[in-house]
């Protein structure tokens, strides 16, 4: 007999073929007489059988053994992995050597949490039969700490106990906590600002001394005082980011916040009658950028030209100036509002199949009525235009085009005035539908699983429709890998399905 190893080492899964020295290795093309497991540890034996494949009864190729070995490190229960290959008069046989990485049994929580076990179970990430190895560990010790210090318990003690299962490699961990106590804040300090205009944002804040000390409360407070240093005009203020120091003898935490206000703007608006201004500025986004500059002010004004043509003032025009030497300095945005313009008319051309009154339903842009203003909108046209295609195409009509569209306006420019040309094209239908190949499942089985008829109207999607749908039928019987092959043929204005 000839033993021979092929190991797996690592998790790169490097294969490395480690024949006995001065016997010859086992052939390849040699019959695999059948693989064994062998490993000090339990584990679950189907899955790792099934991972292996079936290689009895097959000739023994480096190829499907290093298949075996990739497909079981990809389990991820293993650190180590080798096979050794014993040679006989009718083959050879396969021994696979495992050696189970450390896992999570059990995880129980002791000492003095301080905070949500299920808090503290997130931060730690330690999952039944998940990895457990002196890394992990550590991993999941610091990042608890560092949970805590986010809580304000910097002075928290964690430590994680294990007891080993032999019979397994699983531990039974144990994550022993103390928190302490919460420190609180020691003092607050802005930076960069006169002591009048620092004592206003220490109010605005609302952090005093003496509060409890929390990362993400503090961080969400300095964002609302920028928020609000921004609303006043300092569109390109920056505060913070805030940083934290903590006294272990006082357990205090002092905090530090850098200021930069920036210079003032005002916002100013020329030509607004229609809309209100407070519309308007809802729409700037000033304050969220922290810029301004002249490309920040010309997208401004787009923004404002897009708020009036929501409104149906189709002409609208906006042009926007800044003027840095103005104390404050000034965002000027001057506004040629046009006439508000209404839908006079709506005329569907060259339609046939269609009756124009179903179409002009599936329309958004729409003539004055009750509750409706039958506002004029280009944007909202040119997605009717897209949608009544759809429509065609959903009925069978794969070649119809609609549009463009033809807008007239009034003299007075108050009016338009629509005309939407369409060119329908063939209506294809479903016609012939046979079925090939169909053993487990009846011809009939198939075809009533099919999502359409013959003389139905013909859409693309419904060849993958009913592959779909004949593939659920089969994984009925258990066949999950069942192939569906879809095969259309169209002449004239049907489609011949196979």
């Amino acid at each position: 007999m000839t033993p021979m190893r092929v190991c797996l080492a690592g998790a790169i899964g490097i294969l490395l073929w480690m024949g006995c020295r001065g016997l010859p290795p086992a052939a390849a093309g040699e019959i695999v007489l059948g693989a064994e497991l062998s490993s000090p540890h339990r584990f679950p034996e189907d899955l790792v059988r099934a991972a292996i494949g079936d290689l009895a009864g097959r000739p023994r190729t480096r190829a499907a053994i290093r298949e075996s070995l990739d497909r079981l490190w990809s389990l991820g229960l293993f650190d180590a992995l080798w096979v050794e290959e014993t040679a006989e008069p009718d083959g050879v046989r396969l021994r696979f050597h495992a050696t189970r990485r450390p896992f999570v049994l059990r995880v129980a929580w002791e000492g003095d949490l301080g905070l949500p076990d299920v808090d503290l179970a997130e931060a730690a990430g330690l999952a039944v039969g998940g990895e457990a190895g002196p890394d992990r560990l550590e991993r999941a010790r610091r990042d608890l700490l560092a949970t805590y210090a986010r809580e304000g318990f910097y002075a928290a003690h964690v430590d994680i106990l294990t007891q080993d299962d032999p019979a397994t490699n699983g531990r039974n961990v144990t994550v022993s906590l103390r928190a302490g106590t919460r420190a609180r804040i020691g003092s607050v300090t802005f930076r960069g600002l006169p002591d009048v205009e620092a004592k206003r944002l220490r109010a605005l804040l609302k952090l005093d001394p003496g509060d409890e000390f929390r990362d993400r409360r503090m961080r969400e407070r300095v964002q609302n005082v920028e928020d609000r240093v921004r609303e006043e005009g300092y569109f390109e203020a920056r505060i913070g980011p805030p940083r934290s120091t903590w006294n272990a003898a006082s357990n205090r935490v002092d905090i530090e916040i850098d200021v930069e206000r920036g210079p003032s703007y005002r916002v100013e608006f020329r030509g607004v009658e229609s809309l209100a201004e407070k519309t308007l500025r809802a729409r700037l986004s000033f304050k969220d950028s922290g810029i301004v500059d002249d490309t920040e002010v010309s997208t401004n004004a787009r923004e404002i030209q897009a708020a009036y043509r929501e409104s149906g003032h189709h002409f609208a025009e906006v042009s926007g100036s800044l003027d840095r030497d103005a104390e404050p300095r000034t965002i000027l945005f001057e506004v040629s509002e046009g006439p508000r313009v209404t839908v006079a008319a709506i005329a569907i051309e060259g339609n046939q199949a269609i009756p124009a009154k179903r179409l002009l339903e599936r329309m958004t842009t729409r003539l004055p009525g009750i509750l409706r203003p039958g506002i004029f909108r280009q944007d909202v046209l040119d997605q009717d235009v897209l949608a009544l295609t759809s429509y065609y195409r959903s009925q069978g009509f794969q070649d119809a085009t609609v549009g463009p569209p033809e807008v007239r306006f009034s003299d007075d420019r108050h009016t338009v005035d629509i005309r939407i040309p369409v060119r329908e094209g063939p209506r294809l239908v479903a016609g012939r539908i046979a079925v090939e190949g169909a053993r487990v499942r009846s011809s009939a089985e198939v075809l009533a699983a099919v999502p359409f008829r013959a003389g139905d109207p013909w859409v693309a999607s419904l060849g993958t429709d009913a592959q779909r749908a004949i593939g659920r039928l089969y994984a009925q019987r258990g066949y999950l890998q069942a192939q569906v092959a879809l095969e259309t043929t169209r002449t004239d204005d049907r489609v011949d399905v196979v």
